[in-house]
């Protein structure tokens, strides 16, 4: 949890801190330093931060949904001349809000454009080689949030860095209200406990296609729904939470589940997996997702909460309509 430095004062009525993004109405901010905790330890912050380098889409999506705008992002998955064009638009949800920030980074970080920023907080994705190195520019913060719940978590102490604990409150509490809404309407679905199977498909074919479990953070919303997770046994293990599997064993998959749901950045029938899906013995569901990240975060979160909810009310809801969650079951 988020310690405040017994230093630290509150700013004064009517005399907000200078924050990019601060407001003429809210509450009053915490200036001074405060302890936040990542997934390495502990990190003294000088809050409210305010000139913020982001190292993953992660991670300029939680400082783009507190209302920031980070001065300097970092993306393996955009390049300059998407940065240049489109601004992140397909590849990151929420991108009209990001602003203009200097590109510092794709497959290897430009630690010098960073430190030329000139940073007060880093906010990075993985205890890597690179966080030495990122301390010595600034204050950094690790952390993992493709692991279930972690984005709440991270949300917390990036408010608390940057004065933002209200609004990461909110979007966290917005989130839950949104996962109990949905959880009921596919309440009488659930009951008929169809198994599901949660895959990132290889749209090239190929043996890296990737199976999900519950510590994975996309494939989470699954049990959280109230439904029951399957597949990873099938599958090679990965890293936590992820199996890898290849096309020619999609059959394995499809002997221990009643739906597969493949998410990924486009309809897997167009793919060079969609003949292999196309084959099986369930239904395979498609899901979006943003451009090449089964990741979410507090933008991504709800809209993917959504697209699960949309998918399995139109696959499973004829048979509810017809039958409750009997026929639910007998169509498992």
């Amino acid at each position: 949890m988020p310690t405040t430095d017994s230093s630290a004062t509150e700013a004064p009525d009517g005399d907000d801190p200078d924050t990019s993004a601060s407001s003429t109405e809210g509450p009053e901010v915490v200036s001074g330093v405060v302890t936040i905790s990542d997934d390495l330890g502990d990190v003294e912050v000088d809050a409210p931060a305010t000139v913020i380098v982001t190292t993953s889409d992660e991670a300029t999506e939680m400082v783009v949904a507190l209302g920031l705008e980070p001065v300097g992002v970092a993306s393996t998955r955009v390049d300059a001349s998407v940065r240049d064009d489109d601004r992140f638009a397909d590849y990151f949800i929420g991108a009209e809000a990001l602003g203009t920030p200097e590109f510092v980074g794709a497959d290897s970080l430009n630690f010098e454009s960073i430190a030329a920023l000139d940073p007060d907080f880093i906010v990075h994705a993985a205890a890597d080689d690179n966080v030495e190195t990122l301390r010595e520019i600034a204050p950094t913060a690790v952390f993992d949030i493709q692991m279930p719940g972690r984005w709440q978590d991270a949300l917390v102490e990036v408010g608390t860095a940057t004065g933002r604990s209200d609004a990461a409150a909110d979007l966290i509490a917005a989130y839950d209200a949104l996962l109990v809404d949905a959880r009921s309407q596919l309440e009488a679905i659930a009951a008929g406990a169809p198994e599901l199977t949660v895959i990132y498909p290889n749209y090239r074919g190929g043996d890296d296609n990737f199976v999900f479990d519950a510590d994975f953070a996309l494939a989470s919303v699954v049990p959280d729904l109230g439904f029951d997770l399957v597949g990873i046994d099938a599958a090679e293990p990965a890293f936590p939470g992820v199996g890898t599997i290849s096309t020619e064993r999609y059959e394995d998959l499809a002997a221990g589940t009643d739906t597969i749901i493949a998410v990924g950045p486009d309809d897997w029938a167009t793919t060079a997996s969609g003949p292999f899906l196309e084959s099986l013995s369930v239904p395979v569901l498609s899901l979006q997702v943003d451009e090449g990240r089964p990741s979410t975060g507090p933008l991504s979160a709800p809209v993917y909460l959504q697209r699960f909810l949309d998918a399995l009310t139109a696959h499973y809801g004829d048979s509810v309509a017809s039958g409750g969650a009997e026929a639910v079951e007998a169509l498992g």
